[in-house]
């Protein structure tokens, strides 16, 4: 998914800069506790309970609600963590870790947040800043992926940080490109707009179809 991917790809920039990364995730996905090393960076798996598979279709009230579920474990969670003598925590949901985020407050190491997910928007939809506010109380900074994630009128230490691609996995060279291509069956000179997210109301895929229904008349643009 895509805190999976964020998660990871932040991870092999940190290894990179010769930082020691462990990754912490309590899942209601996975059916067993795991510990391994990947690409550099240490990672723990901690089976909670719910739902052991994806459901296809979900509303975005039942994506909230599954978010909330690894609140369970935040003691578990705050303990692991302090054991790994880390000089900086950093949380990629505002829901599913909230509670072990303030337990961390109590090490006295900087937590920030990424505030990735949707739930944010529900928020500030249906309740009142004075209620959202103390929810940030917590962290040290917060970094959005686009403007509408990025809580600046609620907290003082915010920072957008776009989300973006990995172009050596994209960049293709030109005989590989055309094979892709015509499996695909795009021609050479067409326009392929490819629209990588899961259905759900804020990730775009709406707007991305609108604007291919805007866009049907051009027959050099495939969707």
């Amino acid at each position: 998914g895509g805190s999976e991917n964020h998660i990871r790809d932040l991870s092999r920039a940190l290894v990179r800069l010769g930082a020691r990364v462990s990754v912490v995730h309590n899942s209601a996905l996975a059916t067993v506790d795991d510990n391994f090393v990947e690409e550099g960076v240490e990672i723990t798996i901690r089976a909670i309970f719910g739902n052991r598979q994806r459901e296809n279709s979900k509303s975005f009230f039942q994506e909230f609600l599954r978010k909330g579920k690894p609140l369970i474990s935040n003691r578990w969670m705050a303990t692991q963590l302090s054991s790994l003598g880390c000089d900086l925590f950093h949380q990629h949901d505002l829901i599913s870790n909230y509670l072990t985020s303030r337990l961390l407050v109590r090490t006295g190491k900087p937590v920030l947040l990424t505030n990735h997910l949707g739930e944010y928007l529900l928020m500030r939809k249906y309740l009142p800043d004075f209620v959202v506010r103390p929810i940030f109380a917590p962290y040290d900074h917060i970094i959005g992926p686009s403007s509408e994630l990025n809580p600046q009128d609620l907290h003082n230490n915010c920072s957008v940080l776009w989300n973006g691609f990995d172009d050596r996995t994209f960049n293709l060279d030109p005989i590989a490109r055309k094979k892709v291509r015509a499996e695909l069956d795009v021609e050479s000179d067409e326009t392929l707009v490819l629209v990588p997210r899961r259905w759900a109301p804020t990730k775009g895929v709406l707007h991305a179809a609108t604007s291919a229904r805007q866009l049907k008349n051009q027959k050099k643009i495939k969707w």
